[in-house]
């Protein structure tokens, strides 16, 4: 009876040290895109990370979610750095200092930021190519929520 006491003592301290924790720490709606900010705990390991969903825009009928992960503050920040300069190549196009039909695309493994020339802000997708659009509005507010952002480093 000791022994089967004992093994279930150590097999509840087990399971309850590996469950994975997952807490929300920010959410906000920009137009049609979700984004949300996670803490996730696993045992003693504490890690944080960005989501940005969105609906992909070529399927109305069908749920196509798209989702970006941020995992560290290096890839934010490169997001900041392309929206900031998405954001001024737009801005400069209105205002007539670049030509109309001019286009620009920004990279990375876990994102692309596409210009056309006939939509006055950018289009943003996955690395499996599904994408939304957002304004100038949206992509200042984007900027705004990721620099709030404070990674688990």
């Amino acid at each position: 009876m000791k022994n089967v006491l004992l093994l279930m003592l150590i097999l509840i301290s087990l399971y309850g040290n590996s469950q994975i924790k997952r807490e929300r720490l920010s959410k906000i709606f920009i137009g049609k895109t979700e984004c949300e900010f996670i803490k996730k705990t696993e045992g003693g390991d504490i890690s944080t990370y960005a989501l940005i969903k969105f609906q992909n825009m070529k399927y109305q009928s069908v749920s196509d979610i798209a989702i970006i992960i941020l995992s560290d503050s290096f890839e934010v920040k490169t997001l900041i750095n392309d929206l900031d300069s998405a954001l001024s190549f737009v801005q400069k196009r209105t205002e007539k200092l670049i030509e109309r039909g001019s286009t620009m695309t920004y990279e990375s493994k876990y994102y692309q930021l596409y210009i056309s020339e006939s939509f006055r802000g950018v289009y943003l997708s996955d690395k499996e190519r599904r994408l939304t659009q957002l304004n100038r509005k949206q992509i200042g507010d984007l900027i705004e929520w990721l620099k709030s952002l404070k990674f688990q480093e």
